[in-house]
């Protein structure tokens, strides 16, 4: 019973809990199964984050909750359902301002776009506008993961592709 801890807490908390909590709960337990590579409980808790966090209209997690279930998309094999719902929370993290957010989803499009399209310009773009996003105010004051991941990005767009010789 996979979910026993998160069923236990759920009844324990029943009157006193509120369906944000729900939501960022399937969220979580669905990005961890999907860290775990136990995508059919990923998909099971990351749909049911999805579908709650859409009824009770909570678009600050909806990024997040879209941008997980692409990664899970990705590890499945689903390259095109992937990228829909990375696109999607991109305009989610843009109309509503996440920069933060906005910055994880350019950096999946940007490894999308690389690995799956082998758009090199496109990958760039990406990976420029995850750079800006995670700058903030700059350092100390910075979204540290992703900047450093961004210049990775670029500094390996940057090198020449070496062919060997075999």
């Amino acid at each position: 019973m996979p979910n026993a801890p998160l069923n236990w807490q759920m009844k324990r908390k029943k009157l006193d809990s509120h369906p944000w909590d729900y939501v960022r709960a399937y969220w979580l337990l669905g990005a961890a199964y999907r860290a775990n590579n136990e995508l059919t409980l990923a998909e099971e808790n990351l749909s049911k984050a999805l579908n709650l966090c859409r009824q009770i209209n909570l678009v600050d997690h909806e990024a997040d909750i879209l941008l997980d279930l692409a990664r899970l998309r990705y590890a499945q094999g689903d390259f095109k359902d992937a990228q829909e719902k990375a696109s999607e929370a991109l305009v989610i993290t843009e109309r509503s301002g996440y920069v933060l957010q906005g910055a994880d989803v350019n950096l999946f499009l940007a490894q999308y776009a690389l690995e799956q399209e082998k758009d090199k310009v496109k990958a760039k773009e990406y990976a420029e506008s995850a750079l800006k996003l995670a700058y903030c105010d700059g350092p100390p004051y910075y979204y540290k993961v992703a900047y450093e991941e961004a210049v990775a990005m670029l500094e390996r767009l940057k090198r020449p592709r070496v062919m060997r010789e075999s």
